[in-house]
């Protein structure tokens, strides 16, 4: 695949997420959206230790699912430790050019949803 259809297929690829449809596949591990990044909802208050209001967290889950998946594919949270994902942001907040309070939703969702997801776990 050359470099033009590389970049339209990531750019399909985020039209996708961006529309908030699932992405499934037949292969086992696949994931859907909501599994690698979960919608904002009831749980995210009851789980999650934040102050953040559940606009901001949709607002981060938003610039999650399109402007991070501008450049590349959207990893599940719950893979990176809390900490790697904090050096993320701070490293490419800047290069994707997000203002302060995007940067703050993105990460302020970042690590609700990773809070949730590992409580989730715990309780399988």
């Amino acid at each position: 695949m050359n470099v033009r259809q590389d970049n339209g297929a990531r750019w399909a690829m985020g039209l996708l997420l961006a529309g908030g449809a699932s992405v499934t596949c037949a292969l086992p591990g696949c994931l859907t959206v909501e599994q690698m990044a979960p919608p904002v909802g009831p749980r995210f208050s009851s789980i999650a230790m934040t102050s953040a209001t559940r606009a901001t967290l949709a607002r981060g889950r938003e610039v999650y699912l399109t402007d991070c998946a501008r450049c590349h594919s959207v990893e599940p949270i719950d893979r990176y430790s809390m900490g790697r994902w904090r050096s993320v942001i701070e490293r490419m907040a800047p290069l994707s050019k997000l203002d302060e309070s995007g940067t703050a939703a993105l990460q302020a969702y970042i690590l609700a949803a990773h809070e949730v997801m590992e409580t989730e776990k715990g309780k399988e």
